[in-house]
């Protein structure tokens, strides 16, 4: 006999396959599969028949769910919907209760994600960011190493002449200084002078200007959109002077950036040329490699192996450095996605973020959407004893468990949606303060970008499962004969007409028959 694929397999294709099609595919299935045979073992041949089982589970060649012909879908979730609004009416407290649990889990939630999410983003925006690098260096003092994030000016001119990997290379000097225009006369204090590759490594888009020529030459500076509607509002900012430390020195504005986000792990209003700092700066700082006032990053040629490099510093520095040697110095490379988050070092731009505050936020965001979600369970649990008999008349007039399920879960979907769309209301009212507390410049604009959209679309769905559908399997297993004839679903000493000996009215009579008819509407059995 010939070689048959596992049989499980076989039946799971033969479950979901359509059966005008499950004859023709099976057999190409089962005549490649014994090919494979030809070509390789069986455990092989077995599993890559289970690769082709699964890529063949698709909406076009899937089986057709069987429907029962006496039933309206339509009309049923109508008055599913019915139904739900009826509950929420009739129990305002524990609708609100339900709700605003819900939402203040959700919206606590939704913080901590905008908080970790723009932690996670820093330095993104770079194109070949992967191959970015900042030259960091520690000092041997009392046998211990201390790390900065600085090196000295000549230290990045012999780094740059000695590795051929590296593919650009520039330095970074943060200032401050007095600038006057016209007028105006302003302390800036987010300046830095670099070199004129710096747009080269680093992404900031231009307005004016192009990235190659803005920084060569000496005086030139370039301006954030910020700062050139500061000083010259609606007029070009192109070829304007600046006058910097009572007339030191004159900048001419040879481009305009677009304001750096707040997701870098640097921010400045002024970008000053590197040749301008070679003419006023002292000639120590050009000369000393022991005068470390530079962040110097690198962009490393692709293919380069950051580790195998960092392995040669060493003799690089004994080489190179002067009285410094590989026992008192030495230099490491900080990927640049790694700054904001993992970098312990002195002399940052700005304080930087923690990966232990991520992890931290993340467990309190899941503890509390936990919680949230357990609450929601204990309540519609604890309220269930009071639907038992709508649960029992629908049994009675022929609903099946799946009915009632889907019944429940809607009821939840609707609740857990409500709680979600507040949620997304008080975040937007919530977000200045929160940018406050968080020290961030999240923009409110964030909450409706498709990627939060989908996300909170996905976290809609699960919770909504997770949330109901331990209450809609619990309301759903209730016997009918039990639940109609008892108050709490056949489980109590009771009876509801011991209890109630005398109270039956037509107000009673009249709410009962408004269940029949919406149990009967529900299997599109009446028709108005």
């Amino acid at each position: 006999m010939k070689p048959l694929p596992p049989e499980p397999l076989l039946n799971l294709f033969r479950w979901y396959c359509h059966p005008r099609l499950v004859h023709h595919i099976e057999g190409d299935l089962i005549e490649v599969h014994r090919q494979r045979l030809e070509r390789m073992s069986k455990r092989k041949a077995d599993m890559k028949f289970l690769f082709d089982v699964l890529l063949l589970f698709r909406p076009g060649i899937m089986r057709p769910r069987q429907h029962d012909q006496h039933l309206n879908p339509y009309e049923m979730y109508r008055n599913y919907l019915k139904v739900c609004f009826r509950v929420f009416n009739r129990e305002k407290m524990y609708s609100i209760i339900n709700v605003a649990g819900l939402a203040l889990g959700f919206t606590c939630c939704l913080l901590i994600y905008l908080f970790v999410s723009d932690e996670l983003s820093y330095d993104k925006i770079h194109h070949d960011k992967e191959r970015i690098y900042r030259v960091a260096a520690a000092y041997m003092r009392q046998g211990q190493w201390e790390p900065y994030a600085t090196n000295g000016w000549r230290t990045a001119e012999l780094f740059k002449t000695h590795y051929g990997e590296v593919e650009e290379l520039v330095r970074i000097m943060n200032d401050d200084g007095i600038f006057e225009y016209g007028d105006k006369r302003i302390i800036e204090e987010k300046i830095a002078w670099v070199d004129d590759t710096f747009f080269k490594i680093f992404s900031f888009p231009l307005v004016e200007g192009t990235p190659n020529d803005v920084l060569k030459g000496t005086n030139k500076v370039v301006i954030d959109e910020t700062t050139a509607a500061k000083y010259f509002g609606t007029e070009n900012a192109i070829g304007k002077l600046f006058k910097m430390n009572d007339g030191f020195v004159s900048l001419q504005v040879s481009g305009v950036m677009k304001d750096m986000p707040s997701t870098s792990h640097f921010r400045f209003n002024m970008l000053i040329s590197g040749e301008t700092l070679q003419q006023l700066a002292p000639k120590e700082l050009l000369t000393e490699v022991g005068w470390d006032s530079q962040h110097v990053y690198v962009k490393l040629s692709p293919g380069t192996d950051p580790v195998v490099m960092e392995s040669t510093f060493p003799e690089f520095t004994n080489k190179n450095l002067g009285y410094f040697n590989s026992g008192n110095f030495k230099l490491f490379l900080q990927p640049l996605l790694s700054i904001h988050l993992q970098s312990n070092v002195g002399l940052e731009f700005q304080d930087n973020g923690s990966m232990y505050r991520i992890y931290t936020f993340s467990v309190i965001a899941v503890f509390i959407l936990v919680i949230a979600c357990v609450n929601y369970m204990n309540l519609t649990t604890a309220r269930s004893m009071r639907r038992a008999k709508e649960v029992g008349m629908r049994k009675a007039l022929g609903a099946k468990k799946g009915d009632l399920v889907n019944q429940f879960l809607t009821e939840s979907f609707l609740m857990t949606g409500t709680a979600l769309l507040l949620a997304i209301v008080f975040s937007y009212f919530l977000l200045p303060k929160f940018n406050s507390f968080a020290g961030k410049e999240i923009s409110h604009l964030v909450l409706f970008t498709p990627r939060i959209l989908a996300g909170l679309l996905v976290a809609l769905i699960v919770i909504c499962l997770i949330s109901g559908l331990y209450p809609a399997l619990m309301l759903s297993s209730f016997q009918a004969k039990s639940s109609m004839k008892t108050k709490n679903g056949g489980r109590g000493r009771w009876t509801y007409a011991q209890e109630r000996p005398c109270r039956v009215a037509i107000r009673d009579i009249h709410r009962i028959d408004c269940r029949v008819r919406d149990c009967i509407s529900a299997m599109g059995l009446y028709e108005n």
